[in-house]
């Protein structure tokens, strides 16, 4: 399995964490499996497949963290990624009211986790990343 270390600067940019995988000359099958599913619920959230269900949101995000734990990725992309997708699928006017105010609601724990890890690194970033999570709930309440 292989592991990394946090001391790469964040990046916005979403992080494609399959290609650490494709890059392995032998990758870990276990490791495979894990980063596909949280892929396909990545792809759940963000296209409301199934609206009705709050647990999906909380499974992806139980599902990040899990790839951390294992240690697959790097902490900040990943609650970034976590973060932006929950954002972006909250803003997305296209998609059920319900399940855009769900994923509002489950900004805090990738919010939670980035307030510590970018405190001190990047206050910037961390106050860019907090103006956007507060301008989607904003949306929210407006109605849009």
């Amino acid at each position: 399995m292989k592991r990394y270390l946090a001391t790469e600067k964040p990046s916005t940019r979403p992080v494609d964490f399959l290609a650490d995988l494709r890059d392995q000359a032998r990758p870990d099958p276990e490791d495979r499996a894990l980063l596909e599913r949280w892929e396909r619920l990545t792809l759940t959230v963000r296209c409301a497949l199934h609206a009705q269900e709050a647990n999906y949101i909380r499974l992806y995000i139980a599902s990040g963290q899990r790839l951390l734990k294992e240690g697959i990725g790097k902490p900040v992309p990943m609650y970034m990624r976590l973060l932006l997708t929950l954002i972006r699928t909250a803003e997305d006017v296209a998609l059920p009211a319900q399940w855009r105010q769900m994923c509002a609601e489950h900004f805090d724990v990738p919010l939670a986790r980035l307030r510590t890890l970018l405190a001190r690194r990047d206050p910037l970033a961390l106050q860019a990343i907090d103006c956007r999570a507060e301008s989607a709930r904003r949306q929210l309440l407006a109605g849009g």
